[in-house]
């Protein structure tokens, strides 16, 4: 959701409020007619942006959901760069299990590599 406010009494610390407690923007009453239509669709393109984003973060916890709790742990470790061996023995399992989880984790959240892995986790809040 975004919402623009439209008022023809705020003030600056009401408007500096409500950006800072989400809002998109804030419009004067009797703005230009273009200003207001480009304010809005500019809030449209936003709000897409916002729900694609929403979307991607549904489909990524989904996929975050179908790991074991010892393949999140497991994944949890390889987003900081840790070996298969390090994990390994963190974990106290053996090294091919541990390769196996790198495995299971990077098909089924689709990277390919740690670094892919911190900015998925990273970006959309995956704990």
């Amino acid at each position: 959701m975004v919402v623009l406010f439209l008022s023809g009494h705020g003030d600056i610390p009401t408007a500096m409020d409500a950006r800072n407690n989400g809002a998109y923007d804030w419009l004067v009453k009797g703005m230009d007619t273009d200003k207001l239509q480009a304010k809005v669709v500019a809030a449209m393109h936003e709000a897409g942006l916002r729900t694609q984003h929403h979307q991607e973060r549904a489909a990524v916890l989904g996929r975050w959901n179908e790991l074991s709790p010892r393949k999140k742990e497991a994944a949890r470790l390889i987003r900081q760069g840790w070996s298969s061996k390090l994990v390994a023995d963190e974990m106290n399992i053996g090294v091919r299990v541990a390769e196996k989880y790198r495995s299971d984790v990077f098909e089924t959240l689709w990277v390919i590599n740690p670094t892919e892995l911190d900015r998925l986790m990273r970006d959309f809040e995956v704990q």
